[in-house]
C-alpha cells in the first residue's frame, strides 16, 4: 500500500494528499488532487486504529476510494510504459486530474436520492474526459 502524506504548514483547512512514486529507477512525489480535512488527516495518521476510524466515516471513504482510484492510474501507466523518466510525471498528472475533475463534476451535479441513475448519466461524461 503506498504512504499518503500531506505538504503544508497549515494545521487545519483543506489540502492535497501526495504520494511517493518509487519505480523503475524513478523516485517522484505526486500529487493525488484528493483533498482531505488536515485535522482529521493527521489524527488518522496516528496508528492503524485511528486510519480504520477514519476509513468508516463518510469522508474517509470518499477518501480510500478516490487514492485507490488515483493510485490505480499510476500503476497503468507504468504497466502501458507511458512513464519512462521523471520527466513523464505531467502524464500522471494530467490522467489524475481528468480523474479527479470528473469526479468533482459529478459530485456537482449527482443527485444523491437516485444514485444509480445519476451515476449512469454521467458516464459518458467519464468517457469523454477521459479519453480526450
Amino acid at each position: 500500500m503506498a504512504k499518503l502524506f500531506l505538504i503544508t504548514t497549515r494545521k487545519s483547512g483543506i489540502a492535497k494528499l501526495y504520494t511517493r512514486v518509487q519505480r523503475n529507477g524513478l523516485n517522484m512525489i505526486v500529487c493525488t488532487g484528493v483533498s482531505v480535512n488536515i485535522k482529521e488527516w493527521q489524527k488518522a495518521e496516528k496508528s492503524l486504529t485511528a486510519m480504520s476510524k477514519f476509513e468508516n466515516t463518510e469522508e474517509g471513504k470518499k477518501v480510500h476510494e478516490q487514492t485507490q482510484e488515483v493510485l490505480q492510474i499510476i500503476d497503468k501507466l507504468f504497466v502501458d510504459g507511458k512513464i519512462l523518466s521523471v520527466k513523464d510525471k505531467t502524464v500522471i498528472d494530467q490522467a489524475i486530474k481528468r480523474v479527479v475533475n470528473v469526479e468533482s463534476q459529478l459530485q456537482k451535479h449527482v443527485n444523491t436520492d437516485n444514485v444509480e441513475v445519476a451515476i449512469l448519466n454521467a458516464f459518458p461524461l467519464f468517457l469523454y474526459e477521459y479519453f480526450k
